[in-house]
């Protein structure tokens, strides 16, 4: 499907999936250039895919001139399918990302407390809880070996080596 990859704005950075032949058209008059959408080389999908180089050299510059918000805003109400590409200090402080608990605040014996990834999975009357934080590096290295059938004395040897 051409266009559907990310696109660099004049402040960040969107998703356009214009696959469909109705979402082509309104891209085409969002970036005024009605043109390109008639244009043999651009008219179908897989003729988009043969030149996909080609137009997406074309797209960039269009892009670049407006703002996220603004293309966000002109995309969605022309139902063409996009999204914000989030930094990852605008991810961490997304306003619904937020609301969901999507970012936790957990404490680590080592580094103190960070934020991390939370749950994605909601169920009512189910809350969610987190008994530990991240093992170290090799934390639990000689319980694994254990378990795998490595005897003391040949764990021993892996950690003197500096194997472990």
């Amino acid at each position: 499907i051409v266009p559907y990859q990310p696109f660099p704005t004049a402040d960040g950075w969107i998703i356009i999936g214009a696959g469909a032949e109705r979402h082509w058209q309104r891209l085409t008059e969002l970036i005024e250039m009605p043109s390109l959408a008639e244009d043999d080389r651009f008219r179908t999908n897989p003729d988009r895919l043969q030149q996909r180089q080609l137009l997406i050299g074309i797209l960039i510059p269009e892009i670049q001139k407006k703002s996220t918000a603004t293309w966000l805003e002109l995309l969605r109400e022309a139902g063409i399918p996009c999204g914000v590409i989030n930094r990852p200090e605008e991810a961490l402080n997304d306003e619904q990302i937020l609301a969901r608990g999507m970012i936790v605040e957990l404490e680590h014996p080592a580094v103190g407390s960070y934020k991390s990834l939370g749950n994605p999975i909601n169920l009512d009357g189910t809350p969610i809880t987190y008994r530990r934080p991240a093992p170290l590096l090799g934390e639990h290295n000689q319980e694994i070996l254990t378990e795998l059938g490595f005897t003391p004395d040949e764990i021993a040897k892996l950690m003197n080596d500096g194997t472990l």
